[in-house]
């Protein structure tokens, strides 16, 4: 088994940095209907029609 060289492990560490770094910015960030109410209501902008077809 080969060993993995230095520009190989620098990037998958740049990548996993990235990738867990974009993770928390957008689980940190403040936005308008975050709350799980919010998302499940569709933030109260559904008419009735719609929400009686989705029953």
């Amino acid at each position: 088994m080969k060993n993995i060289g230095l520009l190989d492990l620098i990037i998958i560490v740049i990548y996993l940095a990235g990738i867990v770094g974009a993770g928390v910015w957008v689980g940190l960030r403040k936005r308008k209907g975050s709350e799980a109410g919010s998302y499940f209501l569709a933030g109260n902008t559904l008419n009735s029609p719609c929400v009686r077809s989705s029953e």
